[in-house]
């Protein structure tokens, strides 16, 4: 993954022979601060939707690790909604090419942390052919911890990478063969960007959960 001021993207490296590990698990988090995720595709994409469902688990897992409850939505977000807490997936055929780089062709999606609305874009056939060398059931494993590393691009509001965990530069074979066995967890750095980025919220949900506790 390659970053500038304007967009970050994720690239991938694929290391052939290292994707096999087990499945994760269907336990997540009921509590933390709500982040609505939109989600939404071009009219060309069609998402198997068990991949898009089990991907979406496991960005869910990841994120719950730092106290963030994705909340995910089919459609667009409303201009009302806009703010730290909503964030927008579109899911497109190819890159467009105002997100070319010319050198990463290897990416598989674009997160604008200064951005509003939509500002994650992942794009359809590179992840398909990513894929495919992958087996079936770490498929969804792997698509979501993409997912999850844009997501906390825009949450952190920041286009930064940490040395290591979820969020590093490049992930090489070593990365990929702990996603599709324990998963990539958040570095301290990371987890400690989304505290100050969201204190207040965090305020206002352990106050309600102290009055309904009483």
């Amino acid at each position: 993954m390659k970053s500038t001021m304007a967009m970050t993207v994720a690239i991938l490296t694929w290391s052939a022979g290292e994707a096999m590990g087990r499945r994760p698990g269907n336990t997540g988090n009921a509590s933390g601060v709500p982040v609505r995720v939109y989600y939404n595709f071009d009219r060309s994409v069609t998402m198997d939707i068990s991949l898009l469902s089990g991907a979406r688990m496991r960005a869910s897992l990841i994120l719950a690790q730092a106290g963030i409850r994705l909340e995910w939505r089919l459609g667009k977000p409303a201009e009302d909604e806009m703010g730290a807490q909503v964030l927008g997936i579109r899911f497109v055929p190819s890159v467009p090419p105002a997100l070319r780089t010319g050198t990463d062709t290897q990416a598989l999606a674009a997160a604008r942390p200064y951005g509003k609305g939509t500002t994650i874009t992942v794009f359809d056939n590179r992840v398909a052919a990513y894929l495919v060398p992958i087996g079936s059931p770490d498929r969804a494993n792997v698509l979501g911890h993409v997912l999850a590393h844009e997501i906390v691009h825009v949450l952190e509001g920041v286009a930064r990478h940490s040395a290591t965990g979820l969020m590093t530069a490049r992930w090489t074979w070593r990365e990929l063969r702990e996603i599709t066995r324990n998963g990539l967890t958040l570095a301290e750095e990371d987890r400690r960007l989304l505290r100050i980025r969201f204190a207040s919220a965090v305020a206002v949900v352990a106050a309600a959960t102290e009055g309904i506790s009483r």
